[in-house]
């Protein structure tokens, strides 16, 4: 997606949510009067040819960004993932200040030290790349609870903290709306909505290994039901593992269950 795109995606967003947009705002780069505003996105494009990191742009508009900001995002995706720039957007309508960084994967640690040397306490969160998907550039991944995002943030999990059925939470990522990937220190499983565990087949929740698939909870296990009920989220090679999973674990249930039921 190109930056002209990007921005027209950033304002409907707001838009959507009652927030009249200045693209001005959203130009990559940073303009000094954002940082005194109560509410912003800043995005600063390290991605484009002569830029080598923080020492490109270190200064003191950097600087005043980096001390007023409520949530910096390192994005590494090869571009911009219009999902996650669209709920950063909705995010920032809610209140918060949001820092974007467009950058490369090589360049990752140098801004992570950077932002660690200056704002240790800062919520850093990460735009993924996301390998094989023709939908999905990048995923939206958090590694503390940022407290001021949590309005928008999961919205598949309202609740106090990260705990999991299978013990607290370490990194989030959010797949789309709806679909959240919780990682614990032993396991990794996704919380879906409502609406998102509806559009589960009956008959897959029906075989699921866990039985926390009630409360909306899909351990590593159960993943498959997961990623084959929402393929466009997922690049090919989950899709081909959770293909060949499901074929084994889950498809002999699924038609074993269908005999029983035109039992007489």
């Amino acid at each position: 997606m190109k930056n002209n795109e990007l921005q027209a995606a950033i304002a409907a967003a707001l838009q959507d949510v009652g927030y009249e947009c200045d693209l001005d705002h959203l130009r990559p780069g940073y303009a000094d009067h954002l940082a005194g505003d109560a509410q912003w996105m800043g995005i600063l494009d390290d991605s484009t040819p002569g830029s080598d990191g923080p020492p490109t742009f270190d200064g003191p508009e950097l600087a005043k960004m980096l001390r007023s900001t409520i949530l910096m995002v390192l994005d590494l995706a090869p571009e911009p993932d219009r999902d996650a720039y669209e709920f950063l957007a909705r995010a920032t309508a809610f209140g918060n200040r949001v820092f974007i960084v467009q950058t490369t994967a090589s360049r990752r640690d140098a801004w992570r030290n950077f932002i660690r040397a200056r704002r240790p306490e800062l919520d850093v969160a990460e735009i993924v790349p996301v390998e094989g998907s023709t939908n999905v550039s990048g995923r939206l991944t958090f590694f503390r609870r940022p407290e001021r995002a949590m309005r928008t943030l999961s919205a598949a999990s309202r609740y106090a903290g990260w705990e999991t059925p299978w013990g607290p939470a370490i990194r989030l990522t959010r797949i789309a709306a709806g679909i959240e990937f919780y990682e614990t220190a032993t396991a990794g499983c996704y919380r879906l909505t409502p609406a998102c565990n509806a559009a589960v087949p009956q008959a897959w929740r029906n075989v699921a290994v866990s039985q926390h698939v009630r409360e909306r909870w899909y351990c590593e296990q159960d993943a498959p039901l997961v990623m084959l009920a929402f393929p466009e989220h997922f690049g090919e090679k989950e899709l081909a593992h959770a293909r060949a999973k499901f074929a084994v674990t889950f498809a002999p249930k699924i038609a074993a269950a269908a005999v029983d039921a035109d039992a007489p």
